[in-house]
C-alpha cells in the first residue's frame, strides 16, 4: 500500500449515470484524456490528489469542477454484481414532457419551434456553453491524475493489508480513460479480473488485466451493433474520437482488445439472460437454449396443450414457418485463424455447423440436389444454382426459418448456403428447426417457400437421408404453399394447387416473413462479411436475438394493429360479398355453396378448381356489333316517326331519346378536326339544324305538360352557355327541384321518367356488360387465331368500333343515372343505381386475371355493375365468370374470419408465453443455494413477464372479447381479470 495518504473511492467504477435514470441536469460529458478539469462547480467526490509542489497529499474531501469534466462522470454504488442491467428491465418512470405534450401546448409545429430558437435564443445558449471555459483549471491530463482511485474487494474501504496497486486503461462511452486501482491484499493476483468484474469492469484477458472496458461501454456497444446496426470499427472510431478530439491518431490501438471484450460480454449477457447456472432440466448449454422465441407461435406445453383445444379449431393450431435464402449475407473468403472458436455453435439460431457441414460432405449431398431442368412452374431462379457469383467467396448466403404471421427466427433454424441454394441446406434447416419444435409434444405444420412446388415433390425421399438427430416422425404432417408475392411469377397449376388466397385455417397470410427480417439483418451484411466464421456466427446469432427480443415486447401493439385492420377489412369484404350474393340467382347459389373448393383435373388433364375459370367469357364480336347496331336503328326511327305511345309518357321518352342524339352530334363535333373538309362542316351544321328543330317541337309541348313551371331550376343540372343545340337544356321534371315540381302541382310527371330512367339505365348496362364480353371474347379470339398484318388491322379496327360504342352506353347510362338520383323519388335508387366512372369499365376476365386473382386483396371487390340488381345478369357466360368471383369473394371474407379467429388465438398464446417464462423465473429464484444477486435476478426477471403479462391483458382484452368472431379454446383460456403489477 502506498504511504501516500488516502480518500477511498467507492468500490464500483461507474463512469456515467444508468441510461435508465433521467437526472434533472445531465451535462454533456466531454472525455478527452488531456481535458483541463475545471474547479468551479462543487461535486461530492472524493479522490487522492497530490499537491503540485510535492510536499505531501492533500486530502480533498470535495472536488470543485464543470458538469464537462471527466470525474463528473464517476458515480459509485456499493456493489454493481447486484445491478440489473438486462434489456430495459429496470423499473423506472419517465417524468420529462413528450415531445408531442411540447407541440400541444404551443401549438408551433418543430420547424416554427426551431425557428424561433435559431432568431431568440441561440445566442443565448451560446453563451452558456462558453461559461463552462470560465474558470482556469489545473493542467491535469488523465483521471490518474486527478488523484482518483478505485478501490477493490472492501467496497468503499482500502484494503488494511498492503494492497497492489496499478494504473489501467478503462474504455468508457466517452472514450479510454487512465485509471488507478487499488486491488485488495488479500486476494492473489489471479483473482484481480473478478476484482474488477465486481466494479463492472471487464478485462480484456485473464492474464492481462491492463486493459478493460466498463459494463456500461459493452452494453452500450452491444445495443448499437445489434439494433442500431453499427459496425465495430464505427464504434471504435467515436471511441477514439472521444478520447481525444483532434488527435484521434495519437490514441493507441486497442481496437482488436474491444472485439474480444465485447464478444466474452454478449455471450455472457446471453447465459445470464437465457438462465445460465440455475437447475434446471432443459440445459441452455444444449439444444438452442440461448435463444429467445416467438411469443405468439404455438408451443405444446408451453402456450398451450393440444387436448384443451375443440377438434373443430384444431387447424387453427398449425405452426406455419416460412424458409428462404439471402444471397447478400455473405462471407468473404480471407484467411481464418486456425483457432477461430465460435461462443454460440449450436446454441442459438445457426445449426451446429460441425455437424452441418459433416452431413453436407455425404455422398447424397456432394453435388447440388435441384433439377438441372428449368422448373415447369415458373422462372423464378432459386432452383437452379445459377445465378451466383461465388468466386472469392467462402460462404453464398443464408437459409432460414422464420414464424410466418410474426417474422422471428426459428432456434435452430439458420443454415449457411455454400453454392447456391441447394436444397439441401433447406431440408436440414427445416428438419432441424421442426425438430426442436417436436420435443415440446405434437404438432402440425404449414409451410411456405418461394419454390415449394419445385422442393416439396421429393422433400420426404430426402428427408429419409438426414442425420439420425434430424430424424422427423413418419406420420408428420407439413402442408405448404408459396408466398404471395412470389406466387404471381408462377403458373395457373401452381395458384391453383399452392395459393394462400384459396387455403382454409391460414387467415390472411402471405408468407413472406422472412423477407422483413433479411432487410433487417442485411443493414449489417458489410460487417458481418468481413469477420472470421466464428465472429460471424456470433454476431448474426446476437443480431437475431435483438430481432427476436423486439418482436417478443411489440407483440401486443403488432396483435392489436393487425385484429383492427382485419375487423375493417372482415366487415368490407362480408359486404361485398352479401351483395354479390343477393344478385345472383339463389339456386345457384345454393348448389355453390355445396362444391368443394379443392382443387382437381378437368376432362383436359387440366388442374383447376371453383376459384379459376376458362376466362373466355363473352359473346361473338360479331353478334353483338349486329345487337348494338339494330338498336342504333330502332332509335333513329323512333325519332323520325310519332310512336304508339301518347301524352305525357311519350314527350319525356322523346326527350331522352333527344338526349342520346345530342350526345351523338356533340362528340361527333369533338371528333371533327379543325381543318376538317367543308363538306364534313356542312354535315354537321345540317345535323344541328335538324336537332334545332326537333328541341324547338320538344320545348313547345312542354308548355302543354309542365307550362306552369318556369325555368329549370335544379342546381346539380348540366348548364352550358354554348351556342349549339345540342348543348340546350330539354326542361325535363329532372331539371328542376323537387320544391319546385310540388308548387308547380308537377306530381306525375317526375314519376314517369323515372320509371323510363330506370329502363334506361337497365338497358345500357346490359349493353356495356355484352360490349365487353365481346371485348373479351374478340381478344382471346385475336390471340389464338388472328395472324397477319392486313387480319389484325381489320381486329383493331373492329376493337376500336367496339370501344367507342362502349364508350356511348356509359354516357347514356350515367346521363339517366344523373337524372334519376336529381328526381330522388325511391330511396332504393340511391343504392342500385350509381355514377359509373371510366376505370370501373373493366371486363370480368381482366378483373378476375388481373385484380381477383392479384396480390394484396384487402379492398378487391369486382365493379358494383356486374353485381347490381338494375340488370341482372342473365346470359350464360355472366353467370360462368360471377361464379369465379362469388368463391373468390366469398374465400377473402372467410379468410378474413379467419384471420380475426387466429389473432384472438396468438393474443391468449402471447399471453400464455409470458406467464410460462414468468413462472419458471419464480421458480429459478426460489432454489436454494444460488449465488449472490442470481435470486434477485430472477425475481426481477419474473416481475418483467409479469408487466408484460398485464401489458399484452389491458390492450388486448376488449378485443378477445369481441363478439364479432368466437374461438372458443380463446375464450376459455383467456382471464376474466389480471393482478395488478403491485399485487
Amino acid at each position: 500500500m502506498s504511504s501516500r495518504n488516502t480518500r477511498s473511492t467507492s468500490g464500483s467504477f461507474r463512469p456515467v449515470l444508468s441510461r435508465h435514470y433521467q437526472p434533472s441536469r445531465r451535462g454533456r460529458v466531454v472525455s478527452s484524456l488531456r481535458q483541463k478539469t475545471d474547479v468551479t462547480q462543487t461535486t461530492s467526490y472524493s479522490v487522492q490528489h497530490q499537491t503540485p509542489d510535492g510536499s505531501g497529499p492533500s486530502n480533498i474531501a470535495v472536488l470543485k469542477h464543470n458538469t464537462s469534466s471527466a470525474a463528473h462522470n464517476l458515480t459509485h454504488t456499493a456493489s454493481a454484481a447486484h445491478e440489473f442491467d438486462d434489456m430495459g428491465f429496470e423499473n423506472y418512470v419517465d417524468t420529462e414532457p413528450i415531445v408531442s405534450e411540447l407541440q400541444d401546448k404551443t401549438k408551433l409545429s418543430p420547424n416554427i419551434q426551431l425557428k424561433k430558437w435559431k432568431e431568440e435564443q441561440a445566442h443565448t445558449y451560446l453563451h452558456a456553453l462558453y461559461e463552462h471555459h470560465s474558470a482556469p483549471s489545473p493542467d491535469l491530463t488523465t483521471l490518474a491524475d486527478v488523484g482518483l482511485i478505485l478501490h477493490l474487494g472492501h467496497g468503499d474501504e482500502a484494503c488494511v493489508a498492503k494492497p497492489a496497486e496499478a494504473t489501467i486503461c478503462v474504455g468508457h462511452t466517452n472514450g479510454f480513460h487512465q485509471l488507478r486501482v487499488s486491488y485488495c491484499g488479500h486476494q492473489p493476483d489471479l483473482l484481480h479480473p473478478l476484482l474488477l468484474l465486481r466494479a463492472s469492469i471487464l478485462p480484456c484477458t485473464d492474464l492481462n488485466t491492463k486493459l478493460a472496458f466498463t459494463f456500461e461501454l459493452l452494453e452500450h456497444f452491444t445495443t448499437f451493433s445489434t439494433l442500431g446496426k453499427t459496425s465495430a470499427y464505427r464504434y471504435y472510431s467515436v471511441l477514439k474520437r472521444l478520447s481525444h478530439t483532434g488527435f484521434p491518431g495519437q490514441v493507441s490501438d486497442r481496437y482488436r482488445e474491444l472485439l474480444q471484450a465485447q464478444r466474452k460480454y454478449a455471450y455472457l449477457m446471453a447465459l445470464k439472460r437465457a438462465g445460465a447456472g440455475y437447475r434446471e432440466e432443459d440445459d441452455p448449454k444444449t439444444g438452442a437454449g440461448l435463444a429467445i422465441r416467438c411469443i405468439a407461435c404455438p408451443r405444446p406445453g408451453i402456450n398451450f396443450n393440444i387436448d384443451d383445444v375443440p377438434v373443430e379449431e384444431r387447424m387453427f393450431f398449425m405452426f406455419w414457418f416460412a424458409f428462404d435464402g439471402n444471397f447478400r449475407n455473405l462471407r468473404k473468403a480471407k484467411k481464418v485463424d486456425k483457432d477461430d472458436m465460435c461462443f454460440t455453435d449450436g446454441l442459438m439460431y445457426f445449426v451446429a455447423h460441425g455437424l452441418y457441414q459433416e452431413w453436407l460432405k455425404t455422398d447424397p449431398n456432394k453435388e447440388p440436389s435441384t433439377d438441372k431442368n428449368r422448373p415447369e412452374c415458373d422462372n423464378h431462379k432459386a432452383a437452379l444454382d445459377r445465378f451466383v457469383r461465388w468466386a472469392g467467396l467462402d460462404v453464398t448466403g443464408v437459409g432460414a426459418c422464420t414464424c410466418a404471421r410474426h417474422s422471428s427466427f426459428m432456434p435452430q433454424g439458420l443454415v449457411d448456403f455454400f453454392k447456391g441454394e441447394r436444397f439441401a441446406y433447406g431440408d436440414y434447416a427445416i428438419a432441424s428447426a421442426i425438430a426442436r419444435l417436436l420435443k415440446l409434444g405434437p404438432l402440425e405444420f404449414g409451410m411456405t417457400y418461394d419454390i415449394w412446388c419445385h422442393w416439396s415433390p421429393k422433400f420426404w425421399e430426402r428427408a429419409s437421408k438426414l442425420p439420425a438427430h434430424l430424424a422427423l416422425p413418419s406420420d408428420l404432417k407439413l402442408i405448404g404453399g408459396v408466398p404471395k408475392f412470389h406466387i404471381q411469377g408462377h403458373t395457373e397449376k401452381c395458384r391453383v394447387l399452392h395459393s394462400l388466397n384459396y387455403k382454409l385455417f391460414v387467415g390472411r397470410l402471405e408468407g413472406e416473413g422472412c423477407k422483413r427480417a433479411w432487410a433487417f439483418l442485411n443493414k449489417t451484411a458489410g460487417s458481418t462479411s468481413k469477420k472470421s466464421p466464428g465472429a460471424r456466427w456470433d454476431s448474426i446469432n446476437y443480431i437475431i436475438l435483438d430481432w427476436n427480443f423486439e418482436k417478443n415486447i411489440t407483440i401486443a401493439a403488432f396483435l392489436i394493429g393487425k385484429f383492427c385492420a382485419a375487423l375493417k377489412s372482415y366487415h368490407d369484404q362480408k359486404a361485398v360479398f352479401t351483395k354479390l350474393d343477393q344478385s345472383l340467382p339463389g339456386k345457384l347459389t345454393i348448389q355453390w355453396r355445396k362444391e368443394s373448393i379443392e382443387p382437381y383435373k378437368d376432362t383436359n388433364g387440366r388442374w383447376t378448381s371453383p376459384f379459376f375459370g376458362s376466362y373466355d367469357w363473352g359473346k361473338s364480336l360479331q353478334e353483338v356489333l349486329q345487337q348494338e347496331k339494330e338498336r342504333e336503328a330502332k332509335e333513329e326511327q323512333l325519332a323520325d316517326t310519332e310512336t304508339t305511345k301518347r301524352g305525357l309518357t311519350r314527350w319525356i321518352n322523346k326527350g331522352i331519346e333527344l338526349e342520346n342524339a345530342m350526345d351523338k352530334i356533340r362528340h361527333e363535333a369533338l371528333n371533327l378536326k379543325q381543318e376538317g373538309t367543308p363538306r364534313q362542316q356542312n354535315l354537321l351544321n345540317k345535323r344541328r339544324e335538324q336537332l334545332s328543330s326537333r328541341i324547338t317541337a320538344h320545348h313547345q309541348e312542354r308548355e302543354q305538360y309542365l307550362g306552369s313551371l318556369g325555368e329549370p331550376d335544379h342546381q346539380e343540372r348540366e348548364q352550358s352557355n354554348s351556342p349549339h343545340p345540342e348543348d340546350s337544356e330539354l326542361g325535363l321534371p329532372s331539371s328542376y327541384s323537387g320544391s319546385s315540381l310540388i308548387d308547380g302541382g308537377c306530381l306525375q310527371a317526375p314519376k314517369v321518367e323515372a320509371r323510363l330512367r330506370r329502363a334506361v339505365c337497365k338497358d345500357a348496362l346490359r349493353t356495356i356488360k355484352n360490349l365487353l364480353g365481346a371485348k373479351n371474347f374478340a381478344l382471346q379470339h385475336k390471340r389464338k387465331n388472328v395472324v397477319g398484318e392486313k387480319a389484325s388491322t381489320r381486329m383493331e379496327v373492329a376493337m376500336q368500333d367496339l370501344q367507342s360504342k362502349v364508350q356511348r352506353a356509359h354516357r347514356r347510362y350515367n346521363r339517366s343515372c344523373a337524372a334519376l338520383l336529381r328526381l330522388d323519388l325511391a330511396s332504393t335508387d340511391q343504392e342500385t343505381y350509381k355514377l359509373l366512372e371510366l376505370n370501373q369499365l373493366r371486363m370480368l376476365s381482366d378483373y378476375l386475371e388481373n385484380v381477383s386473382n392479384s396480390l394484396g386483396q384487402r379492398g378487391h371487390a369486382i365493379p358494383w355493375f356486374w353485381r347490381t340488381q338494375a340488370a341482372m345478369n342473365d346470359e350464360q357466360w355472366q353467370i360462368d365468370a360471377l361464379k369465379v368471383e362469388w368463391f373468390r369473394a366469398r374465400q377473402r371474407y372467410i379468410q378474413w374470419e379467419e384471420e380475426l379467429k387466429l389473432l384472438k388465438q396468438e393474443m391468449v398464446m402471447a399471453l400464455n408465453g409470458f406467464q410460462y417464462e414468468r413462472r419458471q423465473w419464480e421458480s429459478k429464484s426460489l432454489q436454494p443455494g444460488l449465488a449472490p444477486g442470481m435470486a434477485e435476478y430472477a425475481r426481477q426477471k419474473a416481475n418483467f413477464y409479469k408487466q408484460l403479462s398485464v401489458d399484452l391483458y389491458n390492450q388486448c382484452d376488449e378485443h378477445v372479447k369481441n363478439p364479432i368472431v368466437r374461438l372458443i379454446w380463446a375464450e376459455n383460456h383467456w382471464p376474466d381479470h389480471m393482478p395488478t403489477l403491485s399485487a
